[in-house]
């Protein structure tokens, strides 16, 4: 009956799993930046700032992955998370811009078991930005491009943090009263 439910009832439903943090892998797909621990830069308004990240297969099957950008945010608690692809992008995400994509603007990459691939992506500081600290994510994800079909699918999706300063003069107005 249960079995019948999933597979009866919901057209599509997708699990994301999401983890900031270092080197991370799950579920035979991982991502890690070339150098350091997570992707930290400074910059400009109007700057670009290149970066590399490194994909990476733990499985024992041919993955295709994705790589893209996504905005963090904080929990109710406070805690810090990634928005959803799906979610608009208003921060980080929207500045990291994948160098290598596909024709439907993809950045996907063919990983064999227990290999790696590289790649390449521009953060694209806003001109009209104020100084501050940002934050957002670099993810891989499992690639599927088909959007059909039925029952439970499970997306194991990774993030590695990105932590961007832009630069500036801050207006610091404040007193303790």
């Amino acid at each position: 009956m249960f079995k019948s439910f999933l597979t009866k009832s919901l057209p599509v439903a997708v699990l994301g799993i999401f983890i900031a943090g270092i080197s991370i892998a799950f579920a035979g797909v991982g991502i890690r930046p070339n150098t350091g621990s997570y992707f930290i830069h400074e910059g400009d308004p109007g700057d670009s700032i290149s970066d590399t990240f490194v994909a990476m297969n733990t499985g024992t099957e041919t993955q295709m992955v994705e790589i893209f950008g996504v905005d963090a945010q904080l929990t109710g608690d406070g805690v810090f998370a990634l928005k959803s692809r799906a979610d608009e992008q208003v921060g980080v995400g929207s500045w990291i811009v994948m160098d290598e994509v596909n024709e439907k603007g993809d950045a996907v990459y063919e990983v064999e078991p227990g290999g790696y691939a590289t790649g390449s992506f521009t953060i694209n500081i806003p001109e009209k930005i104020a100084p501050g600290d940002y934050a957002g994510a670099v993810v891989v994800s499992e690639y599927s491009s088909d959007a059909g079909g039925g029952g439970v699918k499970s997306i194991a999706q990774v993030g590695v943090r990105a932590y961007i300063t832009v630069r500036g003069e801050g207006l610091m107005d404040f007193r303790w009263e």
